[in-house]
């Protein structure tokens, strides 16, 4: 028997790996054991930049680790720092966390597009490492959420959940009063396809293609 693998079943499995592999970071820091910067490494590998008249530096450290996910972290330790890690091909969030200036783990969470909506459940602590409150973001979309817009935006070949394709050219948005999803994506020709997405129904109310520059 063939099981046909679906948009949306396709995403859910990538998503469901996501929540064990989106969050390796092991090179910068462990958080499943010490949520925190690993500063020996900071110190090493990081362009550093003295800023003017502070007794501290401004860190900036790009990398990819042993799993092939991407990492770029900045910041100091009067301000704290952040960091945006970008899974491997094919997952299509990425995962941003803010530190304290001691470098412990402040607040952790997926996003998704340009615009970084926030997906799934986002974790805070306080400076000594402490979960202190846990927000699942989900709640907020409508019956339409993001999973099916990224099914409905592979099977009109938009984008491909399979390889990840134009991950990068994509943007979501959700406007939670009007329950309205805006949904733009960029081909490597600088063609511009935006939708307005019922949140509720999924019904497309909205449709423009445009060269880019050229509205």
């Amino acid at each position: 028997m063939k099981i046909k693998i679906t948009g949306i079943l396709l995403l859910m499995m990538l998503l469901g790996q996501s929540c064990s592999n989106g969050q390796s970071n092991k090179s910068i820091n462990n958080k499943d054991m010490q949520r925190r910067i690993d500063f020996e490494l900071l110190e090493a590998k990081a362009i550093k930049e003295a800023i003017l008249g502070e007794s501290y530096y401004e860190y900036t450290l790009e990398y990819e680790d042993s799993d092939g996910n991407w990492h770029k972290i900045s910041g100091n330790k009067a301000d704290g720092f952040i960091e945006w890690e970008t899974p491997k091909l094919p997952f299509f969030h990425k995962v941003f966390s803010a530190y304290y200036g001691n470098g412990m783990l402040k607040l952790t969470g997926s996003c998704i597009g340009h615009a970084s909506t926030r997906i799934g459940d986002w974790e805070y602590f306080d400076e000594k490492g402490n979960k202190i409150r846990q927000v699942n973001e989900d709640v907020k979309y409508g019956a339409y959420n993001y999973k099916k817009v990224l099914g409905f935006l592979n099977e009109n070949e938009h984008i491909n959940l399979e390889t990840g394709e134009k991950r990068e050219n994509l943007s979501m948005v959700y406007d939670q009063e009007k329950k309205i999803w805006y949904v733009s994506i960029t081909d490597e020709f600088y063609m511009i396809i935006e939708y307005e997405i019922d949140g509720t129904t999924g019904a497309v109310i909205n449709k423009k293609e445009y060269q880019g520059g050229m509205e």
